[in-house]
């Protein structure tokens, strides 16, 4: 062979060698592509992915401002914070809010911004007793408790006296000790097995001048049947009495007496295990708004005590002229003090909790030693055991006798 041609030869191969050095030097050359992941499509969805992907938000916070606020006002609306004791027959247990209550302020900043200042005036602040109502709120300012709208408490007969050297303890019932307290609605629940007929826990908070603008009675049947055997004419005799003692009250305040209106609602499903009916648009108007008065229509108290199911979940609304956030200090008779010749309003953590608790360590010492939750426990914690997170089907729910206990805390129901 000539030499000529051997040298074109080896140069040739050498060549070669080299490019095929070279592709196999590439990352992208020496990777294998499916016809797939070549495709134009895919390709372009890569691109989008990787450039969109960074802005894009959630379907919530790209809505529009007003339509955001409408959701998270009907969100907050329905949502409650539980707190206290909760009592079954002759069982306390500590109850806790739900998990999930308020869980939107933990999403994001910018949840939380927009939702920040304006959950607490939507939600439903629900005590099973009147401690730790006083406890809780006491420790905020007056900027914050002005803002709150709207309380359930359940009234306890289990709870401690109100000792002999605290004077004017309707006051501590009438949350008067809770500076800049402005409630839009306030609901009464009576206690487990307590008598609720008449309306009787609403009395105090009719001798010491309203916290609210609504103040609700809600119980599980009508308030005005003393007993199975009442008729339509006793509800409607009870309802006149009770009206008259109503009168009575706001004359014997004289120029701080608060007239107000009484108005009834019922549930229009007497016989559903559902509770908080009578809040909803379905509910049976039994008594229109009415004024307080001597002078009562008669015609109008036995129509009532006809329309009156004796069974049916019922709501009583008292709406006062003016509010103990709307009228001065001196009207709230026993809540001013004297200190260094200054006059101030009294308050439960300064005037009133220490008495408390001096009297439930005196006369309940045995509540130092809760193991069984069987005792009300205020003011010593109970064993983590007994400790329940509230459970509702809708804002409204009260867990009555005989009806949806289970809520109260698993096997509830069982015994």
């Amino acid at each position: 062979m000539p030499r000529s041609s051997s040298n074109n030869n080896m140069n040739n191969q050498r060549d070669s060698k080299h490019r095929r050095d070279s592709r196999s030097r590439s990352p992208r050359r020496n990777q294998q592509s499916s016809y797939r992941s070549r495709s134009p499509l895919r390709n372009n969805c890569q691109v989008m992915t990787r450039t969109s992907g960074p802005k894009t938000k959630s379907h919530l916070l790209n809505l529009p401002k007003e339509l955001r606020d409408m959701i998270f006002d009907h969100l907050l609306d329905s949502t409650r914070l539980t707190f206290g004791h909760r009592q079954i027959r002759c069982e306390y247990r500590k109850v806790l809010p739900a998990r999930n209550a308020l869980a939107i302020l933990r999403v994001c900043k910018q949840m939380y911004q927009e939702t920040s200042n304006i959950w607490i005036n939507r939600v439903l602040f629900d005590f099973e007793d009147s401690f730790p109502l006083l406890d809780k709120f006491s420790l905020l300012p007056i900027s914050t408790i002005s803002q709150i709208r709207n309380v359930r408490i359940r009234m306890k007969s289990e709870e401690p006296d109100a000792p002999e050297a605290v004077e004017d303890e309707e006051q501590l019932y009438g949350l008067q000790v809770l500076q800049g307290l402005q409630l839009d609605r306030l609901t009464v629940v009576p206690g487990w097995g307590d008598s609720y007929v008449g309306c009787g826990d609403i009395t105090r908070f009719i001798e010491t001048s309203f916290p609210c603008k609504e103040l609700c009675y809600h119980t599980p049947t009508s308030s005005f049947h003393e007993n199975n055997q009442s008729t339509s004419a006793d509800a409607a005799d009870l309802l006149t009495r009770r009206i008259n003692t109503m009168a009575d009250q706001i004359l014997d305040r004289e120029k701080f007496g608060t007239p107000f209106t009484i108005q009834i609602l019922q549930s229009s499903e007497p016989n559903s295990q559902r509770t908080g009916a009578v809040f909803k648009n379905s509910a049976t108007q039994v008594l229109k708004e009415t004024p307080i008065s001597k002078n009562i229509d008669p015609a109008a108290m036995i129509a009532c005590g006809k329309a009156l199911d004796p069974n049916a979940e019922t709501l009583v609304i008292f709406k006062p002229t003016a509010t103990s956030s709307t009228i001065p200090d001196e009207s709230l008779e026993g809540i001013l003090k004297t200190v260094d010749g200054i006059q101030a309003r009294k308050t439960w953590r300064d005037d009133f909790k220490d008495h408390y608790v001096r009297d439930a360590e005196k006369n309940k010492p045995d509540m130092r030693n809760i193991t069984t939750g069987e005792l009300y426990p205020w003011p010593f914690e109970m064993r983590k055991t007994h400790t329940i997170i509230d459970r509702y089907e809708n804002v409204n729910d009260v867990i009555w006798p005989g009806k949806n206990v289970d809520q109260a805390w698993p096997g509830a129901d069982s015994s």
